[in-house]
């Protein structure tokens, strides 16, 4: 879900390590053996052939709680759940239902609603669930630096700045 910079080089690599891959996007895209779909339309269609969903969408007004009981049961039974993209997408309650249900045969979460994930949460103890600590996009200090350096460059030259954030689309 997402085939922005980062869910268009997920599906590329998983592509090139032998997987059929399916995405879904806000608007039309188009991607190298990537089945793509798009907008509401095409959002049931990308879910009813998606047996691995992971999450790397944007979190804005339309996609927060996109993973909720309703969409997750769209999903083939014994689908796996990844999201390394914000916990607003994900509702919790809802996962666990379906996870005890089978309906969902797995989940694998960086990322939580509330973070830290607190102590209590039954997530961390609940055995269909691997819990990562919200290091699924680790920073390259060097080519970070590199486009920190160019974005005060342009600035200071007056040139356009790239990698805005557009505040019709919330990101």
């Amino acid at each position: 879900m997402g085939l922005g910079a980062l869910g268009a080089a997920c599906a590329e690599a998983l592509v090139g390590l032998g997987f059929d891959v399916v995405g879904w996007s806000r608007r039309k895209k188009t991607l190298n053996k990537v089945g793509c779909f798009y907008g509401k339309q095409g959002f049931d269609l990308f879910l009813a052939q998606s047996e691995i969903v992971i999450c790397l969408l944007p979190l804005t007004t339309d996609t927060r709680g996109i993973l909720n009981e309703e969409n997750m049961r769209k999903l083939p039974e014994g689908a796996f759940i990844i999201n390394a993209a914000q916990g607003g997408h994900l509702v919790e309650t809802d996962l666990l239902k379906l996870l005890e249900s089978n309906h969902i045969a797995s989940a694998a979460l960086d990322v939580f609603e509330n973070e830290p994930l607190p102590k209590e949460n039954s997530l961390w103890s609940h055995p269909k669930v691997s819990i990562t600590p919200h290091v699924a996009a680790l920073v390259n200090y060097e080519s970070a630096s590199a486009v920190i350096a160019d974005t005060i460059r342009r600035s200071l030259d007056g040139r356009p700045l790239l990698n805005l954030i557009d505040p019709v689309r919330g990101y």
